[in-house]
């Protein structure tokens, strides 16, 4: 809503975001474009919404549910064999093996495997494509409830979580850090009869 509003107004406290506004209009008066700006729930339309929260990114340097949640689906699943999505360096992994942006999962089969999946928000829907082919035994997934209700997967909703400070945490160096709240409610899935 800041950026509809300054775009609206033409300025903005963050001068930073006033620059920019200004060679949007500059750039719109030069080729004579009317700029009409609406705001849009985050909620629909996630992949958005967490590129401007940082989500994305986030989730590429040890974004993961918090320990007292992650150990929760450990336990609930013996344990995980492999974490599809963790980042390159393997901190934050919630299994023994791991994939990431460097070695990405939609190639790979995992039959007979335990897998846990937390995938970034612009790589959902590649996720949600390329793990029908995956022969996991077990596969348990974190998604954005609304992204899961569109794609016909309330079915198989094992709990979700609200949006709130620390349901996520990040590890930096030696310590975890709770991240900002999402915007949007997270459920986990257990996707394993897709598989």
């Amino acid at each position: 809503m800041v950026t509809v509003n300054a775009v609206r107004k033409g300025t903005s406290n963050s001068p930073l975001l006033t620059k920019i506004v200004r060679e949007i209009r500059l750039i719109c008066l030069q080729h004579k474009i009317s700029l009409c700006v609406h705001h849009i729930a985050g909620v629909k339309i996630p992949l958005a919404d967490g590129l401007s929260r940082g989500t994305v990114s986030a989730r590429g340097e040890s974004w993961s549910l918090n320990a007292a949640i992650m150990s929760r689906w450990r336990s609930a699943f013996q344990g995980f064999d492999i974490d599809a999505f963790c980042d390159p360096s393997g901190r934050g992994k919630q299994a023994p093996a791991f994939c990431s942006i460097v070695d990405e999962p939609f190639n790979h089969s995992f039959n007979n495997l335990k897998v846990f999946a937390f995938p970034p928000l612009h790589l959902i829907e590649q996720f949600l494509q390329s793990s029908l082919n995956w022969g996991a035994d077990i596969l348990v997934a974190v998604l954005p409830v609304t992204v899961a209700q569109e794609a016909g997967l309330t079915s198989c909703l094992l709990h979700s979580y609200s949006s709130f400070q620390g349901i996520f945490t990040r590890t930096q160096a030696n310590h975890t850090r709770p991240c900002p709240a999402m915007g949007f409610a997270v459920g986990v899935y257990d996707l394993s009869a897709r598989c």
